[in-house]
C-alpha cells in the first residue's frame, strides 16, 4: 500500500507542477497581448 500510494503522489505533484507553469505562461501571454493592444 506505502509503496503505490508514493507514485501517486509525486505523480499529482507533478501535474500540479505542470498546471501551475501553464497558467504562469498564459498570464505571461496575456501580459503580453495587453502591452500589445495599448497604445
Amino acid at each position: 500500500m506505502n509503496s503505490s500510494g508514493a507514485p501517486a503522489r509525486s505523480s499529482l505533484i507533478s501535474t500540479r507542477k505542470k498546471h501551475w507553469l501553464k497558467k504562469s505562461w498564459l498570464n505571461v501571454e496575456n501580459a503580453i497581448d495587453r502591452d500589445r493592444s495599448t497604445p
